[in-house]
């Protein structure tokens, strides 16, 4: 997103360097660290968002600043299952694009994963 190295390397490091300590039966267990980088529910999850809304928001207006557009009929938007329906219809006519909760292709890929872990070649189960 043309962001400068050190910001990305400052982001990395937040990221990649984090350890927890668990507290179970009131006791502090001993400390872990993740391997699979940010989680749902991370409080840096919500900043990084922020930063990279941000950032395709800009790349959007270049976009279009350079002549090129949005294409409303290819468009779609889709969301968790957690996310009420009301919420979803209002997103989608705000941003004008198609609602789906169907699995659908682009240039013949799916637009997220559906399978089996085991057909992912880095996929690590958690003991």
């Amino acid at each position: 997103m043309g962001f400068a190295s050190n910001w990305v390397d400052i982001i990395m490091r937040c990221i990649s360097s984090v350890s927890y300590f668990v507290v179970l039966n009131g006791k502090l267990r001993e400390r872990f660290v993740p391997s699979r980088g940010l989680r749902q529910g991370d409080p840096l999850s919500h900043c990084l968002f922020l930063i990279c809304s941000g950032g395709l928001s800009t790349l959007m207006r270049l976009a279009l600043g350079e002549g090129q557009c949005i294409n409303y009929d290819k468009s779609i938007v889709c969301f968790s299952s957690n996310v009420l329906e009301d919420n979803q219809n209002s997103v989608s006519i705000l941003l004008g694009v198609q609602l789906s909760n169907e699995i659908e292709r682009y240039l013949g890929l799916p637009n997220w994963w559906v399978g089996k872990e085991s057909s992912i070649p880095s996929f690590k189960r958690l003991s």
